[in-house]
């Protein structure tokens, strides 16, 4: 009976703590959001910036700060969202001319930022997953020498596939539908689903390899399978800040 009250009051003090590191980052967002709009046309296109990079740091944050394991390649699937969004987005005519080897189907599509943004998510996130079912096989050290090795391919296939990317040259005249409120909503879902994740038992079971991997794979959880986890969101969290940001800037190369 004596635990009783104790226990009710931890619980109250743990939904607090909860509710408080959860509200915090969402009033802030909303602050940023509101003076940024309230701006120059300059001042609203840097404060549009700083949010789509916010999206990616989050995506950053699901894998290295829950695993404790460094990835460089997070902005390979950056790269992979922005480029997926400006193809889906571009005028027929402007595809056509600056990436002629492009399917007719993506070429023609011209779709809407948010489907197109969708799209870039779920490319980004299917990337990772793909990239980190052989990589989160191997040691902790040798990730972030893997996910480095990525960003490298990554960097050479944009740069020299000229009929799909537009390689050096890049692309012009990409939609500029991303304002400084999408991208604080946007940044809002991003914190939210961040830290839903950290806070699920698929969060505990990663934040418990990252304090002691050995201790953590004798008691059974699969190591492997939470980081692929945690991959795959941060993918999904990097594909929509590079979509974002492509559609608040314009140009891509």
């Amino acid at each position: 009976d004596r635990k009783g009250p104790g226990m009710s009051a931890a619980r109250f003090r743990s939904r607090s703590s909860a509710a408080i590191s959860l509200l915090v980052p969402l009033a802030l967002i909303a602050i940023v959001t509101l003076v940024g709009a309230s701006g120059t046309p300059s001042f609203q296109g840097t404060v549009t910036l700083i949010l789509c990079n916010l999206i990616v740091v989050l995506g950053l944050q699901v894998f290295v700060g829950n695993s404790g394991v460094y990835s460089f390649g997070q902005l390979g699937f950056a790269t992979a969202g922005a480029y997926v969004a400006a193809l889906l987005t571009l005028p027929p005519a402007f595809a056509l001319l600056q990436t002629p080897g492009l399917p007719s189907f993506i070429a023609d599509a011209q779709l809407g930022a948010l489907p197109a943004t969708l799209i870039a998510a779920a490319i980004g996130g299917l990337l990772a997953v793909a990239v980190g079912l052989p990589l989160m096989r191997t040691s902790t050290l040798a990730i972030p020498i893997s996910t480095f090795a990525f960003l490298v391919v990554v960097y050479n296939v944009a740069a020299n596939w000229d009929r799909i990317t537009g390689g050096s040259s890049g692309l012009v005249s990409i939609p500029t539908t991303t304002s400084v409120e999408s991208a604080g909503l946007w940044a809002a879902a991003a914190i939210v689903l961040a830290i839903a994740f950290k806070w699920s038992a698929s969060g505990y079971r990663l934040q418990a390899t990252r304090e002691d991997e050995v201790a953590a794979r004798s008691i059974g959880i699969g190591v492997m399978r939470e980081r692929l986890i945690a991959f795959g969101i941060s993918g999904v969290l990097c594909g929509i800040g590079g979509a974002l940001a492509v559609h608040q800037s314009g140009v891509l190369n």
